[in-house]
């Protein structure tokens, strides 16, 4: 037997006091020991007892000796436990002190981890228990770091205080997101540099690819991957968008996307509410006019999902007025398959403020404009004469038009519409001059007011010269360059004027002039009319409020209150999960819409990874390991033990006076 002691103690050291040691011992039993003197009554009585001990004189000498080694074994036994043996295929081997083991834990939480099908827990779950098994089987010496990786990496410092390991492996949550595994890769690199043989451990379902780049780190790696190949469907995309004509009614965009191998049949049913968020409670099936905490069912959609394919349906002239959107899909029972992935069966929508609009008219009289605003269904139109109109009247209505009249002063604050404008109203009209005939030249396609429109034939008999100043626009132009339409924008005064009377042309003729004047007052209330798309869930969301200062209060859609910064009037945050946001407080509420429309993560079947350069392990092979080098490395603990029960059986011997 090969025998190396270079632990604590070197071999020389060892042998060095243990001679020293044993030459004490041994001197302590060579000592004479000094017999107690007793008087007693008559002497000749104990003549018969000396002379039995004296002839046990030899045999007290071989009861010593035996004490004598008990003592020197013990020391021997606390000096070998002292140079910290290591044994290794029954055999005493050399080792030098190891340096303390640095561990990465990379553990997934993107949202494939919340896939059911680990023994009906969710993937995480049992990612979570291998994670919880090797941090209790830490050694003392070991240093241990947890990577949670999702759409967005968060990363620890390296520790050995188990409780506090526990606690953050316990914390860990499944988000709606997709898995950022080149950012997961970086801060890997970033923690195991200058670590000597550091040792990766990432736990993850492998939903994605970039298993292949895992090979690239230092150290050794090893994968557990978990859950199996399993069937999907789900909702990809969910949007909603107001009709041109600027009425109340809607167009619902709906994907739906089948991740399986073979053709299926879902139902998609819509849900519209102001109070609704996702608990994962799954909504009452369809029936009439049902409500459901709070919601109502708008309609429910049949859907026949090609294998692999996905599935565009538009509904047309839907009209709800509540601002919440809600599609809910699940498979026709008659299908008899499961749908291991519920994260993605619901998306969410905010659908666009279509309130009504409160227009005054000041006019002698005008058809034309008095038919195509009347007709308009988000429209409440009142017209006055120009005698009855008084300036405190701006202050009730959203829009106000006027119609060859410029009121002096004119109002500073308010929306307005003019029908060639006078002097003394916001834009610089030249006096003693009129353009004749002029004919559409130069048309600025970029601007919103025009983009819908189209003039061709259109014949003006004349128009007002118009001098543009400071940040005026002219999105049409006349063929010599005088502005025909006309935008001014100023802090609390959005103007539009027409430099022509339009019952002197043939405009109003047009199939254009009704999306002329929709785009007009969209553009007085653009920031109120705009479409809300929904944002990706596991990216930062940045969302126009209307409150002021560097902070405004969020509402998560589990219910979280948060403080999050606002930028130049947009506050940013990070969306973890799927459902509505709330920004703002009391009237100033704006909704976010947040839907999971990662569709490598909704392919939860794991990839296939055949790359030898990495260690694919399971989760027994890791437990087996840490346990196999933890046992042998704590010898020294059974010796101390050996040298315990020696000195209790000597302190027993000693008291029953066989050693003595």
């Amino acid at each position: 037997m090969k025998l190396w002691l270079l632990g604590t103690l070197g071999l020389q050291q060892a042998l060095l006091w243990f001679g020293g040691i044993a030459a004490f011992v041994t001197l302590l039993y060579l000592l004479k020991l000094r017999r107690r003197q007793v008087e007693v009554p008559f002497s000749a009585l104990w003549a018969r007892v000396l002379e039995e001990r004296q002839s046990a004189k030899l045999f007290r000498r071989l009861k010593r000796f035996i004490s004598w080694l008990v003592q020197l074994a013990v020391v021997a036994l606390l000096l070998f436990a002292l140079t910290d043996p290591q044994i290794k295929n029954w055999r005493l081997v050399k080792v030098e002190t190891p340096e303390p083991r640095h561990t990465v834990l990379v553990i997934d939480t993107s949202a494939s981890m919340g896939t059911t099908d680990e023994n009906g827990a969710s993937r995480l779950a049992a990612a979570k228990k291998v994670a919880l098994r090797l941090i209790a089987e830490l050694r003392g010496d070991d240093r241990l770091v947890i990577v949670e990786m999702a759409g967005r990496v968060r990363s620890g410092t390296f520790s050995n205080y188990k409780r506090g390991l526990e606690e953050q492996v316990e914390r860990l949550a499944v988000q709606d997101s997709g898995t950022n595994v080149r950012e997961a890769l970086s801060v890997v690199q970033q923690l195991t540099e200058g670590k000597k043989d550091p040792w990766v451990v990432w736990l993850s379902d492998g939903a994605y690819d970039g298993l292949k780049d895992v090979a690239k780190l230092r150290g050794k790696v090893q994968i557990v991957q978990f859950g199996r190949e399993r069937a999907n469907v789900g909702i990809s995309e969910l949007s909603v968008r107001p009709y041109l004509d600027d009425g109340l009614k809607f167009e619902i965009f709906l994907k739906v996307r089948n991740y399986t191998t073979r053709a299926l049949k879902g139902k998609v049913t819509l849900y519209t509410g102001d109070d609704f968020s996702r608990s994962g409670k799954k909504p009452a099936r369809p029936g009439p006019e049902q409500r459901v905490e709070g919601l109502t069912i708008v309609q429910s959609v049949t859907v026949q999902l090609p294998a692999g394919g996905e599935v565009l349906r538009v509904l047309k002239d839907q009209k709800f007025l509540r601002k919440r959107l809600v599609a809910w899909l699940e498979v026709d029972p008659g299908q008899r398959m499961r749908d291991w992935f519920p994260r993605d069966d619901f998306a969410f929508a905010v659908v666009p403020d279509r309130k009504k609009i409160r227009v005054l008219g000041v006019s002698t009289g005008n058809n034309y404009l008095y038919a195509a605003l009347f007709l308009r269904e988000n429209l409440e139109f009142k017209m006055i004469e120009p005698k009855a109109f008084k300036p405190e009247m701006v202050g009730r209505y959203d829009l106000v038009v006027f119609d060859r009249f410029t009121p002096k002063p004119f109002p500073s604050e308010g929306n307005f519409l003019l029908l060639e404008p006078g002097e003394g109203g916001p834009f610089e009209v030249l006096k003693e001059k009129v353009v004749v005939r002029p004919r559409i030249g130069k048309i600025d396609r970029k601007h919103r007011l025009v983009r819908h429109v189209e003039f061709e034939d259109v014949e003006i008999l004349y128009s007002v010269p118009i001098k543009l100043r400071g940040k005026d626009r002219a999105p049409v132009r006349s063929a010599n360059g005088w502005p025909l339409v006309v935008t001014q924008s100023r802090k609390n005064r959005r103007v539009v004027a027409f430099a022509f009377d339009i019952r002197k042309s043939t405009l109003p003729l047009q199939t254009s002039f009704p999306v002329l004047l929709v785009d007009a007052v969209n553009w007085y209330f653009e920031e109120e009319q705009r479409l809300f798309l929904a944002h990706e869930s596991g990216t930062q969301v940045s969302a126009k409020v209307s409150v002021k200062g560097d902070e405004c209060e969020l509402e998560t859609p589990d219910g979280k209150q948060l403080r999050v910064p606002v930028v130049e009037r947009h506050a940013r945050f990070y969306a973890r999960e799927a459902g509505f946001y709330r920004l703002g407080k009391g009237k100033l509420v704006e909704l976010v819409a947040v839907n999971l429309r990662d569709r490598e993560e909704a392919r939860i079947g794991p990839r296939t990874f055949k790359d030898r350069a990495v260690v694919r392990a399971d989760r027994a092979s890791i437990k087996q390991t840490q346990r196999r080098e933890d046992l042998w490395r704590h010898v020294w603990r059974n010796l101390l033990l050996a040298a315990l029960m020696l000195g209790l059986v000597e302190w027993f011997t000693y008291h029953r006076r066989w050693t003595v």
